[in-house]
């Protein structure tokens, strides 16, 4: 999980319900232990969930962000190369993945985050194709 934006941790803190325990950095497991998960919870639920945000001064609350939209994925599914960021799935091509592969195996963190930004930036402006899902699934099973 990332946050949908750039933060300063080291300003910022995170709460999966309001007003509840509180954590420094965002982990599934800690998103889906907070939560009250069965065989029968739905993706539209899964999606509803939120991650509230803290300002470390003061202890302000900053607002919150949907789950979902922290969700980072890449799955390759037979030739097709599939990643999950910003509640967006998109489709990329082999050409790109290697780019980017090659990018992280050479560069420096902040190089690689500088990249990442334009690229995903690149793919919202040009309406990169989104994942067609052959199947629609109503229930998702934790």
């Amino acid at each position: 999980m990332s946050p949908p934006e750039f933060v300063n941790y080291d300003e910022i803190y995170f709460s999966y319900r309001k007003g509840g325990e509180t954590y420094e950095e965002l982990k599934i497991n800690d998103l889906v232990t907070s939560k009250s998960v069965t065989s029968s919870t739905v993706l539209r639920t899964v999606k509803g969930w939120r991650i509230h945000r803290y300002r470390v001064e003061g202890d302000v609350y900053a607002g919150y962000w949907r789950a979902y939209d922290c969700y980072v994925a890449e799955v390759d599914l037979e030739t097709k190369h599939i990643f999950l960021s910003n509640g967006h799935w998109f489709q990329i091509s082999q050409d790109i993945k290697d780019r980017i592969d090659l990018l992280f195996q050479r560069s420096s963190l902040i190089i690689v985050m500088k990249f990442c930004r334009i690229m995903f930036q690149y793919m919202l402006k040009k309406l990169v194709v989104k994942v067609k899902i052959v199947k629609k699934f109503s229930m998702i099973v934790l």
